[in-house]
């Protein structure tokens, strides 16, 4: 009986064979190395992706909360300084400040407001706690040296609580006192464990200049510098637990956000899938050496190969699925873009005219926008248009209803199966949300940024396109502009 070095040797068929199957042996390890490499880094890259979103999510959070306080405590101040707090006025106050905090979205701790004397005027619940003293005390000593109106971010060391705070400032424009809300840092702990993946996740929230605020697990850590950082691995000393950390600062308050994926959590998959294919590889080549079926062997060679083709094709039609929805997005609101709002209007007029429905469209433009550029910069005017976009999303709900950027300044809201009265109603709630949005336009007669609306509505006819309605919005707007903006017309 032959050899195995001899057939390598030899001139029979055999030769051929071995040839294919020593070649078919090499091929299926550097392929098998190959792709479990790819597989690792794609899990890394997956997780780290994971870290970014979840301290994206915990850093949203945070603001959201922050923002929540914030407009309570502006309301507390703009109470006391229009209304004082002697006399009637005080017990009003209280009544206010559990009202406040009863009725808050977030779990306030307390809420408190204090004179330029360090007394105690109004609490919710009454008096105050060790730790919102200790807040309640600091917040003071800020305002009180500073005249900035803005909220303070405070989070005393072993208080347990976020303390948000603002000045008041009597007729004189003199500092008469300070109001403050706390916040559980319970309430951010909770958050986190629904947010922090397997055994060894990690979310921690601190204040930019490193002071802990929350973290979950709650053992003591250090939550970043507050700067974007890209994810990295680092090997905690208390767990000797290799993670994926991702910190992110945040732009509006003194916070920083760190969230952490556990490596062994993420790669535990990898190890498993990786360690059976290697048997099965080690396997299926000493079956193959054993018996000499290559036909065998190269089936399963077309067979892995497929597989990978399958993985591949999957793979790239959720790419073109998220380039698509990409390609329908307007990259500075969020919205869609105009090439979306004109293939929409094709099919909702041909819906429309089919099913005899009326079709109604809102032409929107920003007032003086072009003076808000001016004026601000357009970096501010970006910001401007992202806050009209916000509004758009929060007002037009229905799923069928489409808010897109038209173009520069101008947006457009196509509302299928809807008259004009629904139509209007909607236009001027979006004018009333931009009103109630606040944004300075100091070069606007009134103060702040508005919206002029047009609003066109028809029961399309059998083989007409969207032009006509487009052209009656855009005239109902014109005629909102020329009758001193900041409303709404129709046709």
């Amino acid at each position: 009986m032959l050899s195995i070095p001899s057939l390598l040797r030899g001139r029979s068929p055999a030769r051929a064979i071995c040839w294919l199957l020593l070649a078919d042996f090499v091929f299926c390890i550097g392929f098998a190395i190959w792709s479990r490499t790819l597989a690792y880094d794609s899990q890394i890259q997956e997780s780290t992706a994971a870290s970014r979103a979840m301290a994206s999510a915990a850093l949203h959070h945070a603001e959201s909360t922050l923002d929540t306080a914030g407009w309570i405590v502006a309301g507390v101040v703009d109470r006391v300084e229009a209304d004082g707090t002697a006399g009637t006025a005080g017990a009003a106050l209280q009544r206010l400040l559990q009202a406040r905090a009863r009725e808050s979205s977030v779990p306030l701790a307390g809420l408190y407001v204090i004179d330029d004397a360090g007394r105690l005027v109004a609490a919710a619940p009454e008096g105050a706690g060790p730790g919102a003293a200790d807040a309640v005390r600091d917040a003071a000593a800020y305002h009180r040296v500073r005249p900035e109106r803005d909220a303070h971010l405070e989070a005393p060391a072993g208080a347990q609580v976020v303390a948000v705070s603002r000045r008041i400032d009597g007729p004189d424009g003199r500092y008469a006192g300070v109001a403050v809300a706390t916040i559980p840092v319970r309430y951010f702990q909770d958050q986190y464990r629904r947010m922090a993946p397997g055994p060894h996740g990690l979310v921690a929230l601190t204040l930019a200049n490193g002071t802990p605020v929350a973290r979950f697990p709650a053992q003591a850590g250090r939550a970043g510098d507050g700067t974007h950082a890209a994810a990295i691995r680092l090997k905690t000393k208390e767990t000797e637990a290799e993670r994926l950390h991702t910190t992110l600062g945040s732009a509006r308050f003194p916070l920083a956000v760190d969230a952490a994926v556990g490596k062994d959590d993420v790669l535990a998959d990898w190890r498993r899938v990786t360690w059976q294919e290697s048997v099965a590889l080690a396997g299926e080549m000493i079956g193959v050496y054993l018996v000499c079926f290559w036909v065998i062997a190269q089936m399963r060679v077309r067979e892995r190969l497929e597989r990978t083709l399958r993985s591949t094709q999957e793979a790239l039609e959720k790419q073109n699925a998220a380039l698509a929805r990409l390609a329908d997005t307007d990259g500075l609101t969020g919205l869609s873009n105009r090439r979306h709002l004109d293939e929409r209007m094709v099919r909702e007029v041909a819906r429309a005219a089919r099913e005899g429905t009326p079709l109604s469209l809102i032409m929107i433009d920003v007032d003086f926008f072009k003076r808000y550029n001016d004026t601000y910069g357009h970096a501010a005017g970006d910001d401007c248009l992202r806050m009209v976009a916000r509004v758009l999303a929060a007002t037009v709900n229905r799923p069928a209803d489409l808010a897109a950027r038209f173009g520069g300044e101008e947006f457009a809201v196509l509302l299928p199966n809807t008259a004009q009265d629904g139509a209007r109603s909607i236009a001027e709630a979006i004018c009333a949300g931009v009103r109630g949005a606040g944004m300075a336009h100091a070069a606007s007669d009134l103060g702040f940024v508005t919206i002029s609306a047009g609003v066109a509505t028809v029961v399309p006819a059998p083989g007409s396109d969207g032009r006509a309605l487009v052209e009656a919005a855009d005239a109902a707007l014109y005629e909102a502009k020329e009758g001193g903006r900041n409303g709404v017309r129709a046709h």
